[in-house]
């Protein structure tokens, strides 16, 4: 079970860092994604603030980016910020969830035993800014 769970984040990674090149290469700016596959075009008046600390996030599933996993709050958007021993890099925002809404959805950076949502529970950890999106009111 523990080898196929451990394959299945290899795989979860390798998908994801094919992702995090397309996007890094398309923009270095972390700000609020609004699909994997197409962002529409935006006039400046028209585009999404940049994340700060404290905003109320929804975070989405990689596998299916209009699925929210979790909700938390951005602790840090700095990319040298050490998250469990690992610096945080571009494009990422260290988040502590507050509600896990899919739990069993699994880190793209596990920490020691925390592999899920539902593990990291209550604790900061990075996540990817393209798959975080501000909290709609209508979510709330």
């Amino acid at each position: 079970m523990e080898e196929w769970f451990n394959n299945r984040i290899d795989k979860l990674k390798s998908m994801f860092l094919r992702h995090r090149r397309h996007e890094e290469s398309q923009s270095d700016a972390c700000s609020p994604a609004t699909s994997i596959n197409h962002r529409p075009q935006m006039t400046s008046t028209q585009l999404p603030r940049p994340f700060r600390l404290r905003d109320v996030v929804c975070l989405k599933s990689i596998m299916n980016p209009s699925e929210t996993v979790a909700k938390g709050i951005i602790q840090s958007i700095d990319p040298s910020t050490q998250v469990r021993g690992e610096e945080l890099g571009p494009n990422w925002c260290e988040v502590s969830i507050q509600v896990a809404v899919k739990k069993d959805e699994c880190l793209i950076r596990s920490y020691g035993f925390h592999k899920t949502i539902y593990d990291a529970y209550g604790a900061t950890f990075a996540w990817p800014c393209p798959y975080v999106e501000f909290e709609s009111v209508d979510e709330m």
